[in-house]
């Protein structure tokens, strides 16, 4: 495990700016869903699709704020070299459990947006409309 987190490639690094592009882009996603309109017929669907967006996006500003030390060290502007920042690129390992938390919780809340999208087009010829 050490070892792993120490590599330069597919190391601690890659998989921490890999991890942070995911939860940008999911967050960037969730802040779409938080406004989200219903048409008519749909607004039970978009408000739970709502909920759980915002419900999300709260975890994930959490877990930003918790990882934003390794930035430094383990992000795209950190200094090149398998000993450089050797001890954030092993701490970062250790979070790993947070990580799968936060992954299990998008899991989740992704399924109920699926299934209220799915219910909601059986309600309605539109479930909502991306007006933003």
């Amino acid at each position: 495990m050490l070892l792993s987190a120490l590599r330069e490639h597919n190391g601690a690094a890659s998989n921490y700016q890999s991890t942070i592009t995911n939860i940008h882009t999911i967050h960037a996603i969730l802040s779409e869903l938080e406004n989200l309109r219903s048409t008519s017929g749909s607004l039970p669907y978009v408000n739970v699709i709502r909920a759980q967006a915002q419900l999300l996006k709260c975890k994930i500003e959490t877990f930003q704020k918790k990882v934003q030390k390794y930035g430094s060290k383990l992000g795209s502007q950190a200094p090149k070299g398998f000993y450089r920042g050797s001890w954030q690129k092993v701490r970062w390992q250790f979070t790993g459990h947070d990580c799968d938390e936060l992954s299990r919780l998008i899991d989740e809340k992704i399924k109920v947006i699926q299934l209220c999208i799915g219910s909601g087009k059986g309600r309605s010829s539109h479930l909502c409309r991306w007006r933003i």
